[in-house]
């Protein structure tokens, strides 16, 4: 039986070009499960966004229910 761990941390970071910006520019990217996601999370994103300067974020909700 595999455990799950809460991290707490950005799980990706993708790297771009935006036509209008000069330097290359960074999406972080967050992986959930589908059970506990709560508003918390959203948030955190915001903030791990915020203090790592990212243009983007993305919040990716796994649901294994199917």
């Amino acid at each position: 039986m595999a455990r799950r761990t809460a991290d707490r941390g950005i799980d990706g970071r993708l790297y771009f070009e935006h036509p209008k910006l000069r330097d290359i520019q960074s999406m972080i990217l967050e992986v959930k499960g589908g059970r506990n996601v709560t508003i918390r999370d959203l948030r955190s994103l915001h903030g791990a966004l915020e203090n790592n300067h990212a243009l983007l974020a993305g919040f990716i909700v796994i649901n294994d229910h199917c």
